[in-house]
């Protein structure tokens, strides 16, 4: 199966390439102001690259199967994901004592963590197009399900204040089902271009 890439995807990609680079350069310069600027655009960048390779798989051979292009989906939403990690992270290290001995957000971190809730939501909803139109997808429908329940529950965590370290514990689950769905597919792959050429 060959899928095109669509163009805009190479403009997209270079876009939010750019807001990484601007936003490490501002750490770097301890100009952290910006920082919420550059999330917002570097979120929005990935959003749009999924979209892009989705919008590629649709039009690719076989009506968007391919592991190829879920490889590349999958790949795309490991690094969206990651990013919302080290940002909950370092939001979560933030964190002041109250009165009562409990660690709490200021609100303009909790504003950021609502944010980061929609974005996980939105993950949850690329991922469950993708089962929906890529049969390579539906060959990985348990642990693909399992990685959409841990999304909505982060952002329904969040949305209800529950914030503590379960949600870390969570996002970095999720990084470890990426990748291992990833792992599966190329084996997958392999065997299927060694049973070819046997």
């Amino acid at each position: 199966i060959i899928m095109m890439i669509n163009p805009k995807f190479a403009y997209d990609y270079n876009a939010t390439q750019k807001s990484f680079q601007e936003m490490f350069k501002d750490i770097n310069d301890n100009k952290k102001y910006d920082l919420e600027k550059h999330f917002s655009a570097i979120l929005k960048g990935f959003n749009l690259m999924t979209y892009d390779l989705l919008q590629s798989m649709s039009n690719s051979q076989g009506g968007g199967g391919g592991m190829e292009s879920l490889m590349k989906q999958l790949q795309n939403m490991g690094q969206q994901q990651m990013m919302m990690n080290m940002l909950t992270q370092k939001l979560m290290d933030g964190m002041s004592q109250s009165g009562k001995g409990q660690k709490r957000l200021s609100q303009k971190a909790l504003s950021r963590m609502r944010r980061i809730a929609a974005q996980e939501e939105q993950l949850a909803n690329n991922l469950e197009r993708v089962l929906q139109t890529n049969t390579s997808a539906q060959k990985q429908m348990y642990s693909m399900q399992k990685i959409i329940d841990d999304l909505k529950q982060i952002a329904n965590q969040i949305n209800r204040n529950q914030i503590n370290d379960d949600i870390i514990e969570k996002q970095n689950r999720i990084i470890s089902r990426l990748l291992d769905a990833q792992k599966s597919i190329h084996t997958r792959d392999k065997s299927k271009k060694r049973k070819a050429e046997s």
